[in-house]
C-alpha cells in the first residue's frame, strides 16, 4: 500500500469507492483495509454488503446479517420475499 492511500482511506466514504474499483479490478486483498476502513461507518450498509463478496461464506453471511439487522433498526423492517420495505415502528 502507498503513502497517498493511506492518508485516503482516513475518509470513510473514498474508502468504499477505492474498496469498490479495486475489487473491479481483480485486486481484492488491495481492497480489503479499505472496505474495512469504510465499515467502521455503521450506517455504511454498501461496506457490508461489499465485504460479503470477499470474505469466507460463514463471515459473508454474518455481514449480511449485520447490514441486515442495521438497515432494520434505521429504516424499517426489509422484506426481501416481497421485494419492498415494509416500515415499522
Amino acid at each position: 500500500m502507498f503513502a497517498s492511500d493511506e492518508l485516503l482511506m482516513n475518509c470513510d466514504s473514498f474508502s468504499l469507492d477505492r474498496a469498490e474499483d479495486l475489487c473491479r479490478r481483480r485486486k481484492p486483498a488491495k481492497a480489503l483495509p479499505f472496505l474495512l476502513k469504510a465499515m467502521e461507518d455503521g450506517n455504511n450498509l454498501d461496506a457490508f454488503v461489499q465485504a460479503a463478496f470477499l470474505f469466507p461464506l460463514p463471515e459473508a453471511l454474518k455481514a449480511l446479517e449485520n447490514a441486515e439487522a442495521k438497515g432494520e433498526s434505521v429504516h424499517g423492517t426489509v422484506s426481501f420475499e416481497k421485494q419492498s420495505i415494509i416500515l415499522y415502528r
